[in-house]
């Protein structure tokens, strides 16, 4: 399974391949996804089947706003990630399969506070 559609590549071997994505819009112009099982929903809430791995690109940006669902991880940029955790959850066939793209959350959070320093 793929939360927020944009790792396709990573799944490119997989015969049964799902992605989700909370942006109707984006599912719906999608062109370079190779699958025809794209559901519009948060996280994988809508999802009751078990999956071999789950790929994410988690929000990230510790934000005291949500203004970009794509990036803003809401209160120290965890809020919004352990809400897709908790709910992706469910759907692992084992738990050490859950693979996350933090889209080097760690090197960028500590980038940034050595920028700010």
């Amino acid at each position: 399974m793929d939360l927020g559609i944009l790792q396709n590549y990573f799944l490119k071997n997989f015969s049964f391949v799902v992605g989700t994505d909370i942006n109707y819009a984006v599912l719906q112009h999608q062109s370079s996804y190779k699958t025809n099982n794209l559901i519009c929903c948060n996280s994988s809430d809508a999802l009751k089947i078990k999956f071999d791995f789950i790929v994410c690109n988690l929000p990230y940006l510790a934000t005291d706003e949500i203004l970009d669902i794509a990036t803003d991880g809401g209160a120290e940029g965890f809020e919004i990630p352990k809400k897709i955790f908790d709910s992706s959850l469910k759907n692992l066939k084992k738990l050490v399969n859950l693979f996350l793209l933090l889209r080097l959350c760690l090197i960028i959070k500590n980038l940034w506070i050595m920028l700010k320093n």
